[in-house]
């Protein structure tokens, strides 16, 4: 014989009831707690990874101006390295020219043939 269960009577399964609703809010308050843990996580994440491109900001930016101080030396340099061998240049042409101020002098104190021996 089938039993047919009366539901209008809540007084018998209360008890059941109250478990399996007890085991939902379980669930769920387990669910909530592992949600709340990966944000948490997550938010974590977020701001080392913020920390980590604004250090590389600041190191890119330094990089740079160590790049442009770099550029700014070697440019210098090879400026003044044209410019002593500009100098240099100057140099030998003073030199060539002091020779040329004795041998203007000699043509004039001791006359032309005096001077054509000595180039001789």
């Amino acid at each position: 014989p089938s039993k047919s269960i009366d539901i209008s009577n809540h007084e018998e399964f209360e008890p059941y009831i109250v478990v399996e609703l007890e085991k939902q809010l379980i669930e769920k308050d387990s669910l909530l707690t592992e949600t709340r843990l990966e944000n948490l996580s997550s938010v974590h994440q977020m701001e080392s990874l913020k920390e980590t491109v604004n250090k590389m900001k600041i190191e890119l930016n330094t990089l740079r101006k160590d790049n442009e101080k770099l550029q700014t030396q070697v440019t210098n340099r090879s400026l003044g390295s044209s410019g002593s061998s500009l100098n240099t240049s100057n140099n030998e042409f003073d030199t060539e020219k002091r020779v040329y101020g004795r041998v203007t002098e000699t043509l004039d104190m001791s006359g032309a043939t005096d001077a054509m021996n000595l180039c001789l």
